[in-house]
């Protein structure tokens, strides 16, 4: 890849890493985002501070593009306004979509997330594929995973009428937070600094932050059109996930399991709380809902086809620890 390529949410979790493996390979960067700052992009980046629902700022950082990666989005489970998930993440999809089509964009990559791709309701051991029949909306555990159902469905649409975009569907990823908030890192952060007397058994699937980024390279470079792929890590319970905690921290992790629906209702009282407080509950609806019946994750096609190759979990797990418990 020679030409210029646009970050959407490139000063974001994900976004900053892929930005810095494309500035390191070499490549022009545009970045656009509202948190676009020269201090927090790498030398060399044309950082655009605006957002992806500015019909003029999404027009103007298309120009001159040959590949667009579209990350931008409201991510956390929880918001105090939950019409932000549709209005950034379905509307604002689609206004990407739209304009790099209007401006004869080569490729897009879009961000999207595993928790489109089952019905949160019905779990078992067959790994998640991309070939599973594509659940409906209503088996979205929430108004995040629902916006982004749409927006998914919206890319699938565009490839249709003829659009280059291929589709990246990350598990959860984890890294060193480096100033980031991402609900995964938070979670890692009050188990590591005041743990839980109790936790909820699940299965979690967790992915390196900066293999995600380079899953995004390859794709913009190696995927068909309208290719589709999981960016899965290592599956592992949560009990397991939190015995690794406890060998890399020296801190004692819970024993005792709570029931689903105890965890449901700890949920609903902090999203209460949250509302009236405006700060984030340490547990949100949509994520104890995903929490139910979980699934493993395959990550096979993303292996096969893009030759991608995520690294160990124990060493990002290694890392984040570390990097977390060094904040003070």
């Amino acid at each position: 890849m020679s030409g210029r390529v646009l970050v959407t949410g490139g000063a974001g979790f994900i976004g900053h890493h892929l930005v810095r493996q494309l500035v390191d390979a070499g490549v022009p960067v545009r970045v656009l985002d509202p948190a676009a700052k020269h201090g927090r992009l790498p030398d060399g980046v044309e950082p655009i501070a605006g957002s992806i629902l500015d019909p003029a700022t999404l027009a103007a950082a298309m120009q001159g593009v040959e590949v667009v990666h579209h990350l931008a989005a409201r991510a956390a489970l929880w918001a105090r306004d939950p019409a932000v998930y549709e209005r950034i993440n379905y509307r604002g999809t689609r206004a990407v979509l739209d304009a790099a089509a209007a401006a004869g964009v080569r490729r897009v990559v879009v961000t999207s997330t595993a928790l489109v791709l089952k019905d949160w309701r019905e779990g078992g051991t067959v790994p998640v594929s991309e070939a599973d029949p594509r659940p409906g909306v209503a088996a979205m555990p929430g108004p995040y995973s629902r916006s982004k159902w749409r927006a998914e469905r919206a890319v699938r649409e565009a490839i249709d009428a003829g659009l280059d975009a291929v589709l990246l569907y990350p598990t959860a990823p984890i890294g060193p937070p480096d100033g980031f908030f991402t609900e995964p890192t938070e979670m890692l952060r009050r188990f590591l600094r005041a743990p839980p007397p109790a936790f909820l058994e699940t299965r979690l699937n967790l992915v390196d932050v900066a293999d995600v980024a380079t899953a995004h390279r390859l794709a913009a470079d190696r995927a068909p059109a309208g290719g589709r792929y999981i960016l899965g890590g290592e599956d592992l319970l949560f009990s397991e996930f939190l015995a690794r905690l406890e060998a890399l921290s020296g801190r004692r992790m819970p024993r005792r399991r709570i029931s689903h629906a105890l965890a449901a209702a700890t949920a609903h009282a902090a999203e209460a709380l949250a509302r009236v407080s405006g700060r984030p509950p340490a547990a949100t609806v949509e994520g104890v809902r995903a929490a139910r019946a979980p699934r493993p994750y395959a990550n096979a096609r993303a292996i096969g086809e893009l030759g991608w190759r995520p690294r160990p979990l124990e060493d990002t797990l290694a890392e984040t620890v570390r990097a977390i418990l060094g904040e003070g």
